[in-house]
């Protein structure tokens, strides 16, 4: 989904990642140089307790205790955000927070691949259209491509 498409030397931030293989993943699949920093973010320390990393080809993952709904990280800071099979964990009441979240750390023209359960489908897509998200893909029902638009006449919907 993120081939081509992320910039060099950008921050990954994996938002529920528990053991850190979404994060892992994404930087195996990633041109070398891709993320100057990695992210796994869990509210659980015992998940963060196991993340493991292959040194040589993923590099260091740093990890924090952390709530999707209470990022702990400045506004515009991130260019990659993972949200796999997270929002799906979540309460009805906390969804839109989490969402808003993730636009304020996500810096413009940044990308958020969000992935839920095919049960649950797209029905968080109003949510982050709503908060100003474009859906540039869709690999099927509940996992979708966002980006954050840059300002400015290309990001206008069309």
């Amino acid at each position: 989904m993120l081939r081509g498409r992320t910039p060099s030397g950008g921050v990954l931030l994996d938002v529920g990642g528990a053991t850190g293989v979404g994060a892992e993943e994404a930087v195996r699949l990633a041109p070398e140089g891709t993320y100057r920093q990695r992210l796994v973010l869990d509210p659980q320390r015992g998940m963060l307790l196991k993340v493991r990393y292959d040194p040589v080809r993923v590099g260091r993952l740093d990890v924090v205790q952390a709530d999707a709904g209470r990022l702990p990280f400045p506004d515009r800071s991130v260019d990659v955000l993972l949200s796999l099979g997270v929002l799906c964990c979540m309460t009805d009441e906390s969804l839109p927070l989490a969402v808003a979240e993730t636009w304020r750390v996500l810096r413009p023209g940044g990308l958020a691949i969000v992935s839920v359960p095919l049960r649950r489908g797209d029905a968080d897509d109003p949510l982050f259209r709503a908060q100003g998200f474009r859906r540039v893909l869709s690999l099927r029902p509940g996992r979708s491509l966002y980006e954050r638009p840059a300002p400015g006449p290309e990001s206008l919907p069309r």
